[in-house]
């Protein structure tokens, strides 16, 4: 009897240890704890798949499980999970006998520019005989897949003629399409004047054309209008410059446009003519003023020393020429009768230091100028007589120079110049004139002849054209040599 009681303490000594060791399997002692943590930092790009997040054991869960993950971010439309997002947590589940779990994670590819953004993912919460390691955070940086656009313009220069009712577009390229909503700012190097041009879209009151840049957008564009007015201002140009861009836009390398606006009043007026022959050069070089008369002669001389300066040119009321100055203390005054001018006056330092005096003929050429200058007694001789004949069509064909004769009441011929013309051609710059908008030769010569000094010099002229018919080559070839002569054009 004593033998059979120790026999059923033995056993149930050994079935309580056995209770105690299933209880060890299934609940894990703390001295023995899973650690649980997740990987490194990452990035994510926009345009990614689904990645997965990592959270590593340091040893097979005993267990299955729950981990909970807090989700810090201010970007939560900007990406997705897998299992979702509630209430900022992320639920991962895990089984038994696994050494990692993971949940997924895709961002939203919105085809907008952003910022980079920044995710935290934090285990909060674990089972029971868990723990949380040292890394239980990791901050995911969301990268944008869409790069900044460049913004060019598309050309460097432009004209704009004046008249040009449609006006000119500037275009600027965008490198790709626009991935953000953004502008383009566009200023002026100059002083905006609104009395030469307008734009569409306009300058506002800080000097700013502000050009919309919407998604997608491949260029951008603005128009220049010129105002067109019957007066010669002369030809102007301005600067456009890129001076700012705004979200998702960068500048690119040309950053301005230069514009130039042709005033339609001076295109193709005479600009200048520079003429050669043997060790000479001389050059004349013309100004308008906004009725488009002559304003100034620019000239220069080699002979072969350099010599230049400028005539300036003013107008009377009913648009005869009225003075021309030629230096400081130099002028020449003009003086008229009915519309026609019969008197100048050549002046310095306010002496009259000689005087022409003109007279027309029936078809009103001007036929003919006698010269007279100031003696050193004060005095005025005559000093030359010239008589100029002309063709019907008002060129002239022959000038005729006298000096008086001491011996007599008669004159002395001194010099013969003979011309003849190109049927058809108009001439823009004259070979010889008495005064400006006297125009002696309407049409361009080719024959040339002077008789004078005891020489007789004949030239046969030719010309090169431009495609609008305006000579811009002249050659005269004779038994003295070639003279040539080259005339440019606004």
């Amino acid at each position: 009897m004593k033998k059979l009681l120790n026999l059923g303490m033995v056993i149930m000594v050994m079935a309580i240890l056995i209770s105690c060791d299933d209880e060890q399997d299934e609940n894990p002692s703390s001295d023995f704890p899973v650690v649980v943590q997740l990987t490194d930092n990452f990035t994510l790009s926009e345009n990614a798949d689904w990645q997965d997040v990592f959270i590593n054991f340091n040893k097979p869960a005993p267990t299955d499980g729950i981990l909970k993950i807090e989700v810090t971010t201010n970007s939560l439309e900007d990406f997705q999970t897998n299992p979702d997002i509630e209430d900022d947590q992320i639920e991962v589940l895990f089984s038994k006998g696994v050494s990692k779990t993971s949940f997924k994670v895709k961002a939203v590819d919105n085809q907008t520019l952003d910022e980079s953004r920044a995710v935290s993912f934090e285990i909060t919460t674990v089972p029971q005989g868990y723990l949380i390691g040292e890394k239980a955070s990791t901050t995911m940086t969301i990268s944008d897949d869409e790069a900044p656009v460049t913004a060019n313009f598309e050309t460097e220069t432009g004209n704009l003629v004046e008249n040009n009712a449609e006006g000119l577009t500037v275009n600027i390229s965008l490198s790709s399409p626009v991935p953000a909503n953004g502008k383009v700012l566009i200023q002026l190097s100059e002083n905006f004047d609104p009395e030469i041009f307008s734009t569409q879209p306009a300058f506002d009151e800080n000097g700013i054309i502000e050009l919309e840049a919407p998604i997608g957008a491949n260029n951008l564009s603005f128009t220049v209008q010129a105002v067109n007015d019957a007066l010669l201002k002369g030809h102007k140009t301005f600067s456009f410059v890129i001076a700012e861009v705004l979200s998702g836009i960068e500048k690119g390398t040309s950053l301005s446009f230069e514009l130039s606006i042709l005033d339609d009043e001076l295109i193709s007026k005479p600009k200048s003519y520079e003429s050669f022959g043997g060790n000479w050069r001389a050059k004349r070089t013309y100004e308008y003023d906004e009725l488009g008369r002559i304003s100034k002669v620019h000239w220069e001389n080699e002979t072969p020393g350099l010599s230049s300066g400028t005539y300036t040119y003013y107008y009377s009321a009913n648009g005869l020429i009225e003075k021309i100055n030629s230096h400081e203390g130099i002028d020449e005054y003009f003086y008229q009768e009915n519309g026609k001018i019969i008197k100048s006056e050549k002046v310095q330092n306010g002496v009259i230091k000689s005087y022409n005096l003109y007279d027309y003929d029936p078809a009103g050429n001007l036929g003919g100028m006698a010269i007279y200058h100031r003696q050193s007694n004060g005095d005025y001789l005559e000093s030359f007589v010239i008589v100029n004949l002309f063709f019907d069509h008002g060129s002239i064909y022959k000038q005729l120079t006298y000096i008086p004769d001491d011996n007599s009441d008669d004159y002395i011929l001194i010099s013969t110049k003979t011309y003849d013309y190109l049927e058809g051609k108009s001439n823009p710059f004259p070979m010889t004139e008495a005064f400006p908008y006297d125009k002696m030769q309407n049409l361009l010569p080719n024959y040339y002849r002077v008789e004078e000094n005891d020489e007789d010099l004949t030239y046969q002229i030719s010309y090169e054209f431009n495609d609008l018919g305006f000579p811009i080559n002249r050659t005269a070839s004779g038994n003295s040599g070639n003279e040539i002569t080259n005339y440019e054009y606004y």
